[in-house]
Parts: structure tokens; C-alpha cells; sequence
């Protein structure tokens, strides 16, 4: 996990404004992997590449999870007790080395959006 520490108010309105640019423009990928859905657990909507939608059952929470075409995943979140945005990285290959290969690139290219932003 990794966090962006934005206090004060300047970081509420920086959170906030994070997490809708997120929304309205979401990722198409990270470091070259597709982004192959996207869970907005705020409005409760799974939506493909393709436009294809689900309703997600999990109470609704401020938070957007990117599925990338290998299985790995990319999760976004405000804290809700500081003020902080929250990254999680998810990979899985066929050795420990290329696992924290992929995490260290999705982790980085996430961060990179993130400070974009």
C-alpha cells in the first residue's frame, strides 16, 4: 500500500478532486497492461472496456478498484480518518520475482497518475 498525505483543506478539495478526475476519465491502462474494468463502489457499477455494466452488492464506498487483463488489480481510496489517498496493488504470476516486477511497475505507474492529477 502506498499513501498520499494531503492536509489541510487544500487536501480535502485535493482528495475529492483525485477521485472524480479518476471517475470521469478513468485509466486505460498501467504500465501497459489494459485496464479491462472498473468497480466504482460509490455508485455501486462494475463497467467494462467494452460498456458492459453489473450492479456491485458491497455497501457503497468512495472507493474505484481497476481489474487489469492479467488478474491484477489496482485499488483507490481516500482514508476515511486522515487525510490520505490510498493505493493497493494486486499482482500474481509464475514466480515470486515477476510478481514484485509487476508490483513495483503497476505501483509506479499508478503513483504517477495519481501525482498527475
Amino acid at each position: 500500500m502506498t499513501s498520499f498525505v494531503l492536509p489541510g483543506k487544500d487536501g480535502l478539495e485535493k482528495m475529492q478532486h483525485t477521485m472524480a478526475a479518476l471517475r470521469e476519465n478513468p485509466p486505460k491502462d498501467f504500465a501497459g497492461e489494459k485496464v479491462v474494468a472498473v468497480r466504482d463502489y460509490q455508485t455501486s457499477v462494475r463497467t467494462t472496456v467494452d460498456g458492459e455494466t453489473e450492479t456491485l452488492t458491497l455497501p457503497k464506498s468512495n472507493v474505484l478498484y481497476f481489474e487489469l487483463e492479467n488478474k491484477a488489480w489496482i485499488c483507490v481510496r481516500p482514508s476515511g480518518t486522515e487525510p490520505k489517498i490510498k493505493l493497493y496493488v494486486n499482482a500474481v504470476s509464475g514466480s515470486d520475482a515477476e510478481t514484485k516486477e509487476l508490483l513495483n511497475a503497476y505501483s509506479d505507474a499508478a503513483v504517477k497518475l495519481l501525482e498527475s492529477l
